[in-house]
């Protein structure tokens, strides 16, 4: 069975993604940094929807999700990577 790594998978993108591959015959594993609620519902309604939390900004916590990934017994096929840092939405007017 092909195993895909999203590492993201709770962007916008990430969701989407999810939601077309979760109807093929892969085991998903899905990385969040913050659980969705989308994404919680689409691992209840595919059961080869594995989620993983960690922050990539730790060091400790890059390290579980690689010994998680791992221990899924077979290297994935392929890994996708959406994440990106958090962005802070300014207005033009309050820039100085």
């Amino acid at each position: 069975m092909d195993r895909t790594v999203i590492i993201g998978a709770s962007s916008d993108i990430g969701l989407g993604l999810v939601k077309t591959l979760a109807k093929r015959d892969m085991e998903l594993i899905c990385h969040y940094r913050q659980m969705r609620p989308e994404l919680n519902t689409l691992q209840q309604e595919h059961s080869n929807i594995r989620l993983v939390q960690a922050d990539l900004q730790r060091r400790d916590e890059l390290d579980r999700l690689l010994v998680e990934i791992g221990s899924t017994g077979e290297c994935p096929n392929r890994f996708i990577f959406l994440a990106a840092p958090a962005i802070e939405s300014i207005q033009a007017r309050s820039l100085k």
